[in-house]
């Protein structure tokens, strides 16, 4: 009978100490949440937004043809991939159409690497994990997932920074 209330009396006092530290918890999440603004202003993206027009010329382009031709391809270790030729022409056809985003995402965001600023002008076009996986020569869609990662890390750093990497990832 005692063994059972010194265990009835453990799970009160292990239950009271979860209740208070999650109590004591609360107000430093409220007060974090409080220093990052929910919403981020449209002004602080807005004027990436204009960039948005370049991706829809980029979508004319012979390059985006052949894009499009591959990601239709079944996902697997068969898969063709953007050739290493084919891929200076993609790169240099971001680059011809993207300078301005590209150039301000290097001046902005000093740590992104050509491959990163590469795959943030494909972003903002309307091509799957796999698809982009494919531009940068591989059939494994984790590449691209680890480098967003990597962008993310670089990226969110304030806020301003957050809503951009949503910008141009979602």
């Amino acid at each position: 009978m005692i063994v059972g209330g010194v265990a009835v009396i453990g799970f009160v006092v292990i239950g009271a100490v979860l209740f208070f530290v999650r109590r004591e918890r609360r107000p430093k999440e409220t007060q974090n949440a409080a220093s990052i603004p929910k919403a981020v202003s449209e002004h602080d993206i807005s004027d990436w937004q204009r960039y948005l027009a370049d991706a829809e010329t980029f979508k004319q382009t012979d390059i985006w043809s052949e894009l499009l031709s591959l990601a239709a391809q079944k996902p697997g270790r068969e898969a063709r991939v953007l050739s290493s030729a084919r891929q200076e022409v993609l790169d240099g056809e971001l680059a011809r159409l993207f300078p301005d985003f590209s150039a301000r995402l290097r001046s902005d965001y000093p740590a992104l690497t050509a491959g990163d600023v590469k795959l943030c002008c494909l972003s903002l076009v309307p091509l799957s994990t796999f698809a982009r996986a494919l531009c940068f020569g591989s059939v494994e869609s984790n590449i691209i997932k680890q480098r967003k990662h990597t962008i993310k890390k670089k990226l969110c750093t304030d806020a301003r920074g957050r809503a951009l990497f949503e910008f141009i990832f979602n």
